[in-house]
C-alpha cells in the first residue's frame, strides 16, 4: 500500500514521511511524500493520499480514499488527522481507515455492462475490452466475461483464464463438493484485469450448455468481490442471452452506422420490448468507425450516448483516448 503525504510546510512533510517510514508496523505499507505536481496527477500509482485540507475536492474526485491533515485539534471526524499528532496516532487511524474503505467498496453492489454484439467488425470486443481496461486502470476491480464462442476477442486475444466456465461451475470440484470461489480462483492479468472464458487455446470455438450458464449466471448476481462485470456476448436465439441481459445493469450495443447494423438493432429491440418492456432503459448505443451519430427510430426511444470515429491502426491506448475524453464509461455506469 502506497500512501501519499502532502503538505504546504516541506520540513514537516518530510520529517513525517521519514518517522512513519522508521516505525511503520508492515512493509506492505509505504509512505512517500508529494509535491503539489504530484497531487494534480490523478492515475500516479498512489494507494491512498494524505493532504491538507485545501486539496479535499481535487483528491475527493479520485478513485482511492484519501483522509485530511487537519490543524484543529478538536475535530475528531473519521477521515481527519491531526497534523501535530504522535506517529502511532497517524499509523492507526490510517490503517483503520483505510480497512474500512476497502470493506465498503467490496460490499457495494457490482455494476454489470453487457456489450451486445450484432455482427462481426462493428468494434464491440474493441470497446468492452479497452473499457474494462479503463475500469481497472482507474483502482477498480473489473471481471471480464466473455461468453462469445472465440477467446480472440478485442484486444485480449492472446489471454487465456487460468479457470474456465464449465470447471466454475462443476458441482463437485473439490472434496467438500462446494462450488468453486471465483475470488479464490481467478487471477487478475498483468493489465490488472480478471478474464473468464472456455477456451484452453486461443482462437479456440467452443459451446456452453444452458445448464452451465444457468449456474454461472447465479454466480454472477451473488459475488460480490468485483466493482464491475464486463460481459462480452453475441445475439442469438439462444435463451440464456435474454438471462444474461436481465441481470445487466446496461446494455451497450456498438454499431457502425450501416443500415444492416441500424436494422438489427431495431428488431432486437422490438423483439425484447415484447418480453420485458423495461428491459428498454438499459439500452444504449455507441456508433464506432463513424464521423456521425445516425438517427434511431423515435419510437424505440434508445440513448445513443456518442460516437468514435474512425481510428488508423487502432490499439488500447487509442481507444481508451476517446473513451475517456467523451466520458462514455460515465454514461455506461449509470443504471
Amino acid at each position: 500500500m502506497k500512501i501519499g503525504i502532502y503538505d504546504t510546510d516541506t520540513f514537516f512533510l518530510n520529517r513525517i514521511c521519514m518517522i512513519l517510514e522508521e516505525k511503520k508496523k508492515t512493509e506492505d505499507m509505504k509512505f512517500v511524500s508529494l509535491s503539489r505536481k504530484d497531487i494534480d496527477l490523478k492515475d500516479s500509482g498512489i494507494d491512498m493520499y494524505v493532504v491538507s485540507e485545501d486539496l479535499e475536492k481535487i483528491v475527493k474526485s479520485y478513485s482511492v480514499p484519501y483522509m485530511l491533515l487537519s490543524e484543529n485539534e478538536e475535530n475528531n471526524r473519521d477521515f481527519l488527522i491531526y497534523k501535530y499528532s504522535n506517529v502511532w496516532e497517524y499509523l492507526k487511524k490510517i490503517s483503520e481507515y483505510f480497512e474500512l474503505y476497502e470493506k465498503n467498496r467490496k460490499q457495494k453492489n457490482k455494476k454489470i455492462i453487457s456489450f451486445l454484439s450484432l455482427g462481426g467488425g462493428m468494434g464491440s470486443s474493441t470497446i468492452a475490452t479497452s473499457s474494462a481496461l479503463r475500469l481497472a486502470k482507474q483502482g477498480k476491480e473489473v471481471l471480464y466475461v466473455n461468453l462469445k464462442p472465440f477467446s480472440g476477442n478485442g484486444y485480449f486475444k492472446n489471454e487465456l483464464a487460468n479457470i474456465y466456465i464449465d470447471e466454475l461451475v462443476k458441482k463437485n470440484v473439490n472434496t467438500d463438493n462446494e462450488k468453486i470461489s471465483l475470488k479464490e480462483k481467478l487471477n487478475k492479468n498483468k493489465m490488472g484485469i480478471t478474464i473468464l472464458n472456455n477456451c484452453k487455446e486461443a482462437g479456440e470455438f467452443y459451446s456452453i450448455s444452458n445448464e452451465q450458464l444457468c449456474d454461472l449466471i447465479n454466480i454472477l448476481r451473488e459475488f460480490k468481490g468485483y466493482e464491475y462485470i464486463i460481459i462480452d456476448i453475441q445475439i442469438s436465439n439462444d435463451s440464456y442471452i435474454y438471462e444474461i441481459l436481465n441481470i445487466s445493469d446496461t446494455i451497450c450495443c456498438v454499431l457502425d452506422g450501416g443500415y444492416l447494423g441500424n436494422e438489427k438493432i431495431k428488431r432486437a429491440i422490438t423483439y425484447l420490448k415484447q418480453i420485458d418492456e423495461t428491459i428498454m432503459n438499459k439500452f444504449k448505443i455507441i456508433y464506432n468507425k463513424n464521423s456521425r451519430i445516425m438517427e434511431m427510430d423515435k419510437d424505440l426511444d434508445v440513448k445513443v450516448i456518442g460516437n468514435i470515429e474512425y481510428i488508423k491502426e487502432p490499439s488500447f491506448e487509442k481507444v481508451i483516448e476517446k473513451i475517456t475524453y467523451m466520458s462514455l464509461l460515465d454514461e455506461l455506469s449509470n443504471k
